[in-house]
């Protein structure tokens, strides 16, 4: 199973879509709560997590209460204590890519073993891609 962490609901639904075209069952968080939620319930069967760096609290929502703030993915791996030596594979699928690296030694993430993919530089066929080489 794979985890779509993704608060863009029609990006988010176009990734799951394709999954399931290519025999890939797929769970789509919208916000970082929901995402806990998945990981608690699925964790076990999860095989690949797509995560987006900037997660809004309250979902596909727009922020209106400016108390709210994007929730950076990074702490959704710190949270359910991520480690490369789990062979967990993580795709980060994020237009902001370009600090990831410092943003992860901040978080005391290993960089070097996420999957980075620009959403501005690749097609969600690369994507897709991605994922079935890892996964299949």
């Amino acid at each position: 199973m794979i985890l779509i962490i993704e608060d863009d609901g029609a990006l988010s639904k176009d990734i799951s879509t394709k999954l399931r075209e290519n025999n890939l069952e797929a769970k789509i968080a919208y916000s970082y709560l929901s995402a806990m939620g998945l990981w608690n319930k699925y964790q076990n069967e999860i095989n690949c997590i797509i995560l987006d760096l900037n997660i809004n609290p309250d979902g596909m929502e727009p922020i209106v209460n400016s108390s709210l703030f994007p929730v950076n993915g990074l702490a959704f791996l710190k949270e359910i204590k991520w480690k490369s030596d789990a062979k967990l594979p993580v795709i980060v699928y994020s237009g902001y890519t370009s600090h990831l690296q410092i943003a992860c030694e901040q978080q005391e993430i290993p960089y070097k073993d996420l999957i980075v993919i620009s959403k501005s530089g690749f097609s969600l066929r690369t994507l897709i891609d991605t994922v079935k080489n890892i996964v299949i």
